[in-house]
């Protein structure tokens, strides 16, 4: 994200704080991490490194996922609901805040 568009989220966007259920790190430095939301439900993020020193974050849309990918929790859910934009962009900001402190 640029640093106009964090700026415009955070005086304009209400994030509720996100509770982490579960973190798995792999061997080769990938993490999933678990967050549940405020009624509840689960979504997952994925921190995937890359070369250069780059680094992927896949992060969850919807509650559950009509994919049914094994290696993903969402996939293994019953698609449930779409997720309001804060619910989407609070896993990446908070992955930032740990990553810029790091």
């Amino acid at each position: 994200m640029n640093k106009d568009f964090k700026k415009m989220l955070s005086e304009n966007a209400d994030f509720k704080a996100l509770a982490v259920k579960e973190i798995h790190a792999a061997s080769d430095g990938t993490r999933k991490i678990l967050f549940t939301l405020d009624d509840g439900m689960v979504i997952e993020t994925v921190v995937i490194p890359c070369d250069r020193g780059r680094t992927t974050v896949c992060v969850s849309s919807q509650v559950g996922c009509a994919m049914n990918c094994q290696f993903c929790y969402t996939g293994r859910q019953v698609l449930f609901l779409s997720l309001m934009i804060n619910s989407v962009a609070a896993p990446s900001l908070l992955l930032m805040q740990v990553f810029h402190t790091m």
